[in-house]
């Protein structure tokens, strides 16, 4: 039986977390016309720490809807955006090899990419990256 392809978005108003878990083949535009959505429909969405769980994510997200969320994002938010954690949750080589690119075009340092939801978790909620991202962040301040 195929898996029925959706977004959920999880919105816990308490800790100000976002969860949004892409199951099959979802086009990027539209997940990125989702979380647009519901950013709009929230008074100041940049206040909230996000996830956006892509383990089960059959589709593909290209470069160009990720600039399309950076430029819609934006002109939402504005600059003041950086406060927040931003967690990518994914078994994809491809998101690992360009979180730095994706982090430095959103202006937020606070973009990681992770293999498990738990490490995701505890990112937002309490700033501890695994170590395999504290790696990845020496050599990104260091520019290899």
């Amino acid at each position: 039986m195929a898996i029925r392809s959706r977004i959920t978005v999880r919105l816990d108003e308490e800790r100000k977390i976002i969860v949004f878990r892409v199951l099959g083949d979802v086009d990027g535009a539209e997940i990125v016309d989702t979380l647009m959505k519901t950013y709009a429909a929230l008074n100041e969405p940049w206040t909230y720490h996000r996830i956006l769980d892509m383990r089960r994510h059959d589709g593909l997200m290209h470069v160009s809807h990720i600039d399309d969320l950076r430029q819609r994002w934006q002109a939402m938010a504005g600059e003041d955006h950086n406060v927040m954690r931003g967690a990518v949750i994914t078994h994809n080589p491809v998101s690992f090899a360009r979180i730095g690119n994706v982090r430095s075009s959103f202006n937020n340092k606070n973009i990681y990419t992770f293999r498990e939801f738990e490490e995701g978790m505890a990112w937002v909620e309490k700033g501890e990256l695994p170590e395999y991202e504290m790696a990845d962040e020496l050599r990104f301040a260091a520019n290899f």
